[in-house]
C-alpha cells in the first residue's frame, strides 16, 4: 500500500499526463482545422513542379539499390515565410 505522500505525487503525475495530453489535443484539433481549410482542395496543395527526375538505372538495380531522385521548384508564395536556408522541412510524412 502506497503512502499518503506516494499517492499525492502519483496524482500530480497524472494530472501532468493530463494537462499534457489535453494540451496535444487542442493543437492537434489546430491543426486539423487548418489542414481542412488550407489542404482539403487539391490546388491549394500545388507546391512546385518537378524540374528533373531521372529514370531509374538497371547498374545501380543490380548492385543492389536504385537511385531516386529529382529536383523540384517550389513556388515562392508556398514557402516564403517557412523557409530558412537550404533545407525545407515538408514533415516526417
Amino acid at each position: 500500500m502506497k503512502s499518503k505522500k506516494e499517492a499525492e505525487e502519483d496524482l500530480r503525475k497524472t494530472r501532468r499526463m493530463l494537462a499534457d495530453a489535453n494540451k496535444a489535443i487542442e493543437d492537434l484539433e489546430r491543426f486539423y482545422t487548418k489542414v481542412i481549410t488550407e489542404w482539403s482542395d487539391s490546388e491549394l496543395r500545388n507546391i512546385g513542379h518537378i524540374c528533373y527526375s531521372p529514370a531509374l538505372s538497371c547498374n545501380t538495380m543490380e548492385e543492389g539499390y536504385t537511385e531516386d531522385w529529382g529536383t523540384f521548384e517550389c513556388y515562392e508564395s508556398s514557402f516564403k515565410d517557412a523557409f530558412m536556408g537550404n533545407v525545407i522541412d515538408l514533415g516526417a510524412f
